[in-house]
């Protein structure tokens, strides 16, 4: 059997199960000159996975305890709804999309304001063999992506928790989400119980008869992560067993039964299918992207060109697949026409075409235009002192180059592109057929280019922080959470 050194404890463990044994190893004892001591407060608040589980105890016993804190709590829940779209500032403007709105959340703080005046007992921790059952059903259900309480071969949970010890009473919570929430957020979220009739979370979660809690906190495939709470009375562990499932890690099932469990596994949520990857969509992170079908799972959404993830980021849709800015740019986006590369910053647009802004070079001095006032008469580039310069020289009748200067043969910017200028402000527009090469210039073209007026580009209307296209495609790929209770 492979094993692995764990990276607290160093002990070896078997490859499987590196992950549990390392979500509750206490570390080797006497390590504080390891320790990092640049931790800072957003360390804190955000703990590690092999933290979640302790941290989740402590938070179950505020909540019991601390009642009108958890009124507190839940009341600034309710600022955060939108519709039934719940979106915490811990989010960054991801959403989890709730089964009852804000009405449930109301329901629970008239709940928890019943035991105001009688808080109920702390809970003691059993992270030695009470959470035990928890880890064996995460790295089952884990894997199948099912949100239920039997195991994927039919144990059911007390059978599971009877593996390990005996109890007078005992009860199960199970909690579907995503990485982001923090174990205040998951006690928060089992005591408002969206979606569930029964309210068993909440009933147990603020059940007086509970004195202990083991709890366990892992990966789930469809949700993200998956918390398992074991409540008891009288709890009495099996000291043989215990240290036998301790050696030998999680209970294994059989490839046969999580391959027909995962095919038959089933969530509180159907949003149809994935039109990237045609699988089922049953909860977790889910983005709704119109121009390609709907929803779709959150990690199928890539640029179809670098596969970086787009999912709570700016993206283009070009003939039903998405791209980030900078591919769209290349592969579907204007080029410039002077270099002939993609413009993906600012851009100056004339008669000419598209232009990067440091491309607007003019053709005779060959200064950096950029912004600034400037001609296209006769297809080319000229800054408002050289078109100046050639009236006037027309008008005198010299007609010769300003300056004396020979015309421009160099580009400001490197390798060109396909359909590029030969250089940044030379005439792009073929002689007329039959034209005289050479001669003179007609009186009446003459003319025409003295009265030529020093143009400037056509200015763009102000515009906001985004635009409304850049706002609507920002929107549509906000990534929302399905997250589920059991």
């Amino acid at each position: 059997m492979a094993t692995v050194a764990c990276t607290r404890c160093q002990a070896q463990v078997p490859a499987a199960n590196a992950e549990l044994h390392e979500a509750r190893c206490g570390g080797a004892p006497n390590n504080n000159n390891t320790t990092n001591t640049n931790n800072n407060s957003n360390n804190e608040s955000r703990p590690m996975a092999r933290d979640v589980p302790l941290q989740i105890v402590r938070e179950l016993t505020w909540a019991r305890t601390r009642p009108g804190e958890v009124v507190e709590a839940l009341r600034d829940r309710l600022q955060h709804y939108k519709g039934k779209d719940y979106s915490p500032h811990e989010r960054h403007g991801r959403c989890v999309v709730t089964k009852e709105g804000p009405a449930v959340v109301m329901e629970a703080i008239a709940f928890v304001e019943e035991l105001l005046s009688s808080p109920l007992g702390a809970l003691d921790e059993s992270q030695d063999s009470l959470n035990l059952s928890g880890e064996d059903h995460i790295a089952d259900v884990g894997q199948t992506g099912t949100a239920s309480h039997d195991s994927s071969d039919g144990t059911s949970a007390a059978q599971r928790v009877a593996r390990y010890g005996t109890f007078e009473v005992w009860g199960e919570c199970l909690w579907y989400g995503s990485d982001a929430a923090d174990a205040r957020t998951i006690v928060l979220d089992l005591i408002v119980d969206d979606g569930v009739p029964s309210r068993g979370h909440r009933r147990g979660v603020l059940d007086r008869r509970y004195t202990t809690v083991g709890v366990a906190y892992g990966v789930h495939c469809t949700f993200g992560r998956m918390a398992a709470m074991e409540f008891a009375a009288g709890w009495e562990p099996n000291a043989m067993f215990v240290r036998l499932r301790l050696q030998a890690g999680p209970v294994k099932m059989a490839a046969d039964v999580l391959a027909k469990a995962k095919s038959k596994s089933d969530t509180a949520w159907a949003l149809g299918s994935c039109p990237l990857c045609q699988a089922a969509i049953k909860g977790g992170r889910v983005v709704d992207i119109p121009q390609l079908g709907g929803k779709l799972h959150a990690d199928c959404f890539k640029c179809a060109s670098c596969s970086t993830a787009l999912a709570g980021g700016a993206y283009k849709v070009h003939s039903r697949l998405p791209y980030c800015s900078p591919c769209f740019a290349d592969k579907h986006g204007d080029k410039c026409k002077a270099c002939g590369l993609a413009v993906t910053g600012g851009m100056v647009r004339c008669s000419l075409g598209t232009l990067h802004v440091e491309c607007v070079i003019c053709a005779s001095c060959q200064k950096s235009v950029g912004k600034g006032r400037f001609t296209t008469a006769g297809d080319k580039i000229s800054c408002e002192e050289c078109e100046a310069a050639a009236k006037a020289a027309s008008a005198a009748g010299g007609g010769a180059a300003v300056g004396g200067r020979p015309p421009a043969t160099s580009t400001s910017r490197g390798s060109r592109g396909p359909g590029a200028l030969s250089s940044a402000g030379s005439i792009i527009a073929a002689a007329p057929k039959g034209a005289a090469r050479g001669a003179a210039a007609a009186p009446k073209a003459v003319a025409a280019a003295a009265k030529a007026a020093v143009a400037k580009p056509k200015p763009k209307a102000a515009a906001p922080k985004a635009s409304m296209g850049k706002a609507k495609t920002l929107l549509d790929g906000l990534c929302m959470d399905y997250a589920s209770l059991e």
